[in-house]
């Protein structure tokens, strides 16, 4: 233990000192990092961050990224009970709660896209394609 507290010993003390638990090659880690990079460059960077803001930082990283990937996995296999719907948007209040206790300004909270930026960046990316294909 520290002199830091003798409460809090030294592996709990600093999440900046613990190893994730996590295998950080998956989808839903690359995404916890992206967004974790996103959330301290909205604060101004890593010297500007305190330890307390970067321990919400990554709760609002990490559950941002579970709920994308609940949605996602609700998307794909379908929702079959209510009790399914309810867990899916539990856990995307819940990181929108931790998003919001950052207290970024507005401008800096990532938006999610929308359908219609969706479809317009796919037809975009379609007529792109087609253009490619034409030329000899």
């Amino acid at each position: 233990m520290s002199s830091r507290s003798a409460a809090i010993p030294d592996h709990l003390a600093s999440p900046t000192l613990r190893k994730p638990s996590v295998d950080g090659r998956t989808l839903v880690a690359r995404r916890r990092r992206a967004l974790i990079a996103t959330y301290i460059e909205a604060f101004g960077g890593k010297s500007a961050i305190t330890e307390a803001q970067l321990v919400d930082v990554r709760k609002a990283a990490e559950l941002t990224a579970l709920a994308e990937q609940v949605r996602a996995q609700a998307m794909r296999q379908g929702v079959t009970s209510l009790g399914d719907l309810s867990d899916v948007v539990k856990i995307e209040n819940a990181a929108t709660r931790a998003v919001r206790a950052l207290n970024l300004p507005r401008s800096q909270v990532p938006k999610r896209e929308t359908i219609s930026d969706f479809l317009a960046r796919r037809a975009a990316e379609k007529v792109s394609g087609d253009a490619h294909e034409d030329k000899p």
